[in-house]
């Protein structure tokens, strides 16, 4: 083995480690991007696009705050298109190493698409925001619509079992003085409080279904005092995205 052949495979085997440590590098970026680098580039003269994120269900939710509090006009994960997709075994990006696509972000965006006109214009007039909880050091999240302090807790899921990781997120896009539209990602109950001068304890005078069908919301059930907490309380499913599914709800105050 001459000593050039030596030092070729020394340089070959310098680079193969240098791009393994670049390639975990560049995958704990990536998180730091999705958490730190929408709030710096979303400005008045700067409409912010997400050209690139994770998806699945955590995408599903920064998604929500990426249109809700940041004002963003794009949001796009990996893959959201690619049915039989291989992941190479990186699950950071949301998908399953299966290549069954993003069924999370799918229902997502099928759930967003009718309401995108009324995004646009509670965007404009700043009257949207999302409440959001990124892991299991946030025990409880927190904001503000209108009037409204939204106080928000996970919930459990269809198994039953109660995932203090996941990030789940609420987006609120106010349709009058007490009244709101609700879009959810994950399973989450939200409760409502006020700071303002006035009577000082907060009630649901009623949730509506919202189903979106043909492009247009169509009223369904009204819930009922048991799935209120007797007025206290929203309760927003994982399912609800992929069932087209939003909620109109109506707040009023008394002592």
């Amino acid at each position: 083995m001459t000593a050039a052949f030596r030092d070729r495979r020394l340089q070959g085997r310098r680079a193969v480690a240098g791009f393994s440590r670049a390639r975990h590098l560049f995958r704990g970026l990536r998180e730091l991007v999705v958490a730190i680098c929408p709030s710096q580039y979303a400005r008045r003269d700067n409409p912010l696009l997400v050209p690139e994120a994770r998806g699945g269900a955590a995408g599903a939710a920064n998604a929500l705050f990426s249109y809700g509090t940041l004002k963003a006009i794009g949001f796009s994960p990996f893959g959201i298109d690619g049915q039989g997709v291989v992941l190479q075994g990186d699950a950071s990006i949301g998908l399953s190493a299966a290549g069954d696509g993003d069924p999370a972000m799918a229902a997502l965006y099928g759930q967003l698409a009718p309401l995108a006109p009324m995004i646009l214009q509670k965007q404009a007039d700043g009257q949207i925001t999302t409440v959001i909880m990124e892991g299991g050091a946030q025990r409880a999240g927190r904001g503000r619509i209108g009037d409204y302090i939204v106080n928000m807790s996970r919930a459990s899921d269809p198994k039953g079992d109660v995932d203090q990781m996941s990030r789940i997120a609420a987006m609120f896009m106010q349709t009058a003085a007490d009244e709101f539209i609700v879009v959810g990602s994950g399973d989450s109950q939200l409760s409502f409080t006020t700071e303002r001068p006035g009577a000082p304890i907060v009630g649901i005078e009623s949730i509506d279904e919202q189903l979106l069908k043909d492009g247009r919301m169509v009223t369904g059930r009204r819930l009922n005092g048991d799935e209120t907490g007797q007025g206290q309380s929203l309760r927003l499913f994982s399912g609800d995205a992929a069932n087209r599914k939003v909620y109109r709800v109506r707040l009023y105050r008394y002592r």
